[in-house]
């Protein structure tokens, strides 16, 4: 029998649409329930769809800051996750159709037929995976039901119990290893770094936000879109990045609080409404989330290569106020 842990770290990769993130979500939330402090990581999704996706879920007893390059288990939703994440993986769960020629550990699990719905093949993996693990099924199926409505609630928990005794039956419980649930923490909060900018400026103050999309940077406009009435927030989708700068720059002018969100591209577009702040010492507030390479780059991995763009950026010599968070909390 494997020894208990108190460590493990799951990738989760598949075709985009296929639910990669919600699984990742619901994961991380059920280890959260169990006591752990969990890191997630993730290619971010972009708005167009295609391609692979992938998210990792990291969860130790100890407080985790990032995450490992190699995960204890890939959960594969295709035959493509298989090929380009099996090198980065101790162990594989996919279709046993995918796992053909693969030499590392390998849990191969019928999803399509264990998922109720096409739909919730996500969730079978999920199943399985707890079942490997060896972990509390139940902080799983509590994860499912603050997540989805009644009805779709009802279809994923039994579809992860069903994946559950697959695993159990075939391989034997927490096969992969032993992963105990913890002690609960009173409170924690899974929480992303635009989730953190959106809590933080409301916290603030904020009275009219105004942005034009752009991965990563769209969430923000996306959940204060959601409750930004609620908290007396305008939300503005401007027609262009220079529009949302010229909208945020007006009403900071007229003595309201207000903010724009936008990445690489977009901020090379409000360089001349930057001056022109500066010029008139207006305190406009812009939040860069930062992606990969120059011009389009490669907008749905994070980065950190423009702080010096954000130091210099408009022409003529002024002063900026740079903040550079750390995490999350810094962010808020």
């Amino acid at each position: 029998m494997n020894q208990p842990r108190e460590e493990v770290t799951v990738a989760i990769s598949g075709p985009a649409g296929s639910g990669v993130f919600v699984a990742g979500s619901l994961l991380a939330k059920a280890l959260m329930y169990g006591g752990y402090s969990v890191f997630v990581a993730n290619e971010y999704p972009s708005l167009i769809r295609g391609g692979n996706n992938w998210v990792q879920v990291r969860a130790c007893s100890r407080r985790v800051y990032s995450h490992i390059r190699r995960a204890d288990l890939l959960l594969a939703l295709d035959s493509e996750a298989v090929r380009r994440w099996s090198a980065d993986a101790k162990a594989l769960l996919a279709e046993p159709e995918d796992l053909d020629g693969i030499c590392v550990p390998r849990y191969p699990v019928p999803l399509s037929d264990l998922a109720e719905e096409r739909k919730a093949r996500n969730v079978a993996a999920l199943g399985a995976c707890i079942a490997l693990l060896g972990y509390d099924l139940d902080l799983l199926v509590r994860a499912i039901m603050k997540r989805f409505s009644e009805r779709d609630a009802e279809v994923n928990v039994r579809t992860a119990v069903k994946a559950f005794n697959y695993v159990e039956r075939t391989f034997g419980l927490g096969a992969l290893t032993r992963l105990r649930p913890l002690r609960p923490l009173k409170s924690q909060l899974l929480i992303s770094g635009n989730d953190a900018v959106v809590l933080g400026a409301i916290k603030a103050g904020l009275r009219l936000f105004a942005a034009y999309p752009i991965t990563p940077a769209s969430p923000i406009l996306h959940l204060l879109a959601e409750i930004g009435e609620k908290y007396g927030v305008i939300v503005v989708q401007a027609e262009s990045e220079i529009a949302a700068a010229n909208i945020v720059l007006g009403a900071v002018c007229a003595g309201a609080r207000a903010m724009t969100a936008t990445s690489g591209p977009g901020l090379s577009l409000m360089a001349e409404t930057l001056s022109q702040a500066s010029m008139l010492e207006a305190p406009m507030v812009i939040v860069h989330v930062q992606r990969r390479g120059p011009s389009t780059g490669m907008p749905t991995y994070t980065s950190q290569s423009d702080l010096r763009f954000a130091v210099h950026a408009g022409h003529g010599e002024s002063v900026k106020a740079i903040v550079a968070p750390g995490d999350f909390k810094e962010v808020y």
